[in-house]
């Protein structure tokens, strides 16, 4: 494959003629010379209208869905508010008309997120999507050829939706997925500097025993160990092979020393590295020192998650190379 793409046209059109129009699509059909140099045709619907959607966000991050039945696909759809935008009106003027006029919001504020041609092999139709927020109601007017029905939903509920195919319509899939992908960068954490890591030797267990239980002898005095008493339990984490016999633990975590000294008062340490292993579906099990962080994963996903790490700029020494 080319790593430059060759702009140059490779079709030849020999003739145009329109073969339908109404006011708001027109159908052509040219006659021409395929890129094999073959003759043919090539049917092309324009689009007289540009395409807007818009996104209503609220402040808790719930969307405004709007329903409707789709002639065309003799289906009923949800959708983000949407509709034609004629010559001569601007986008974002579109944008708050057809919110206002399906839904009733009026946007505070409104900015373009994404543009899209919505089916290139056959239309030149070109998409506009906006995100509005700063919603304030009133009154809704659809127009006489659409039956809409309005509804808040939770985003995660939306993004399921889109998921299970059960919203199908390209500007709001696209808006919901952008939006979707934009608050996963902005749940990223700020922490910016590369982190170094010793995946320490041995294997270590956690246990779990009764909030009033002796902190027990057997976990002091160790190398590694730490005891965690709050009013439902006390937890162990030490060194597997020290757990007696009849405690019953969960073993096969090994354990990551995060390289500090931290400053209290810093902040994404450990999200810097959770957020990527959470994203691969590794589990985690934290500790902290006053000074360190202390990450456990399970030696069955440690390969993975030496890698996942790895490819999120920290760096990770293994036991046979430090």
């Amino acid at each position: 494959m080319a790593d430059t793409p060759d702009p140059t046209n490779p079709w030849t059109t020999k003739d145009r003629r329109v073969v339908y129009e109404n006011p708001w699509i027109r159908v052509r059909e040219d006659q021409v010379i395929r890129p094999d140099g073959e003759p043919g045709i090539y049917g092309v619907v324009h689009f007289k209208n540009r395409a807007v959607g818009v996104l209503p966000v609220e402040p808790d991050g719930s969307i405004w869905l709007v329903g409707q039945h789709r002639y065309p696909l003799d289906l009923y759809s949800w959708e983000i508010p949407e509709g034609g935008c004629p010559e001569g009106e601007s986008p974002e003027d579109c944008a708050r008309r057809e919110l206002q006029e399906e839904t009733g919001l009026v946007a505070g504020k409104l900015e373009p997120i994404l543009n899209a041609h919505l089916s290139n092999s056959v239309s030149d139709e070109w998409g506009v999507i906006y995100r509005a927020t700063d919603l304030t109601s009133g009154p809704a007017r659809p127009e006489g050829c659409e039956q809409l029905q309005v509804k808040r939903v939770a985003f995660a509920e939306a993004l399921g939706l889109v998921r299970r195919g059960e919203i199908t319509d390209s500007l709001s899939v696209m808006a919901i997925l952008n939006e979707a992908a934009d608050r996963a960068d902005r749940a990223r954490p700020s922490w910016s500097r590369p982190l170094i890591l010793q995946l320490l030797e041995g294997e270590l267990a956690i246990a779990q025993l009764p909030a009033d239980a002796e902190a027990p002898e057997w976990a002091t005095g160790l190398p590694l160990a730490a005891t965690l008493r709050d009013s439902e339990e006390l937890t162990i984490v030490a060194p597997a092979t020290c757990f007696p016999d009849h405690v019953e633990r969960e073993s096969g975590w090994r354990v990551y020393r995060i390289e500090g000294p931290f400053d209290l008062d810093e902040f994404g340490v450990l999200a810097s590295l959770t957020s990527y292993l959470a994203e691969a579906e590794i589990a985690i099990f934290t500790l902290s020192s006053y000074s360190s962080d202390l990450l456990l994963v399970r030696d069955s996903h440690m390969a993975h998650a030496t890698d996942v790490l790895r490819k999120a700029g920290h760096t990770v020494l293994l036991p046979e190379l430090q």
